[in-house]
């Protein structure tokens, strides 16, 4: 239970630092294949959502991808060390 209990808040964890960027990058995507690549990098596109749209915005759509990274942890992590184990 300890592997499985830490591998979901590793995940958890690493969603909630890692969602800004997965808002940055699939703004500057949808932006590009639109035709109107309106962030000029990474950076660009943090600085606009911030102004426009407000900090928070940087973390839209967490709910969904915590519990997404969450059950992928889950799997990969716990899954494989908790296997690994029973194959010794």
């Amino acid at each position: 239970m300890e592997k499985v209990a830490l591998s979901m808040l590793s995940g958890a964890f690493g969603a909630l630092v890692g969602n800004p960027f997965d808002v940055a990058l699939i703004r500057r995507q949808a932006s590009i294949s639109n035709n109107k690549n309106q962030y000029r990098s990474t950076w660009h596109a943090f600085k606009s959502i911030v102004q426009n749209e407000g900090v928070l915005d940087l973390w839209r759509g967490l709910n969904i991808t915590v519990w997404r990274v969450i059950f992928i942890n889950l799997g990969q992590l716990a899954g494989k060390d908790i296997i690994g184990d029973h194959l010794k």
